[in-house]
């Protein structure tokens, strides 16, 4: 069994519905799963702090959010926070208002 060779910081509000998520989830656990040490959260505090906590790091942080709704998720204030810190982490936004709207980009 391989070693991870990235941290994995997901910050999504999954719903029952969330049919994105489910795939993530099931992409990481059927084709990649020894690739990743995935850390999932709900609250954006709650991912600033595990973000701030493992910065020295040997392995390549990535790190996939949504755009969020509540103050409680927004993927922006977790963007800016690694930005300020780290320019290094490699960040996905999943969006699909941004993908369709080329002014957003």
């Amino acid at each position: 069994m391989s070693a991870a060779l990235f941290d994995l910081v997901i910050l999504w509000v999954p719903k029952e519905s969330d049919v994105d998520y489910s795939e993530l989830q099931k992409l990481l656990t059927t084709e990649f799963p020894t690739r990743f040490i995935v850390h999932s959260f709900t609250k954006t505090q709650e991912a600033i702090q595990h973000v701030q906590s493992i910065k020295n790091s040997s392995r390549p942080l990535i790190v996939i959010t949504k755009l969020g709704k509540t103050k409680e998720s927004l993927g922006q204030i977790l963007i800016e926070t690694i930005r300020r810190n780290d320019k290094r982490t490699f960040i996905i936004l999943h969006s699909h208002k941004t993908c369709a709207d080329p002014n957003l980009r």
